[in-house]
């Protein structure tokens, strides 16, 4: 798989996530796929394989009203154990609910961060959201 098919399904992945499509943003990804958010250096959430990823995506989507991932960059990574893909991301989005000890509906929040894509058998098989 080349590194253009590999930008394909992530593009794929953002617009789904863009357009709150939960349905879609599963299609670009592997049955055992990983995903985990960092903040702050401190894991935040972790969930494997399609059903737990579908579960994770619907409660944060419910969480806002509106939400945009931008694509900044797309640069190869190597670590000790994988390889793939790292996205230079800008985030923007509006609170639906009050978050605990946070920031109140209807406020908005813009962050940049990273998010590391490998891929396996032709899809994605691992995302780490790094804030």
């Amino acid at each position: 798989m080349d590194d253009s098919q590999q930008r394909k399904l992530i593009e794929a992945y953002i617009t789904a996530y863009n357009a709150f499509d939960v349905g879609a943003m599963l299609k670009p990804l592997h049955v055992d796929v990983e995903i985990r958010n960092i903040a702050g250096g401190q894991t935040t959430h972790r969930a494997t394989g399609l059903e737990a990823f579908r579960k994770l995506a619907e409660a944060s989507a419910a969480m806002f009203a509106e939400r945009h991932q931008t694509l900044r960059s797309l640069s190869e990574f190597r670590d000790d154990e994988t390889t793939g893909l790292r996205a230079t991301i800008s985030y923007r989005g509006t609170l639906a609910r009050d978050l605990p000890g946070g920031p109140r509906a209807g406020e908005k929040i813009a962050l940049g961060g990273t998010t590391d894509f490998s891929f396996r058998d032709g899809v994605i098989a691992t995302i780490t959201d790094r804030s």
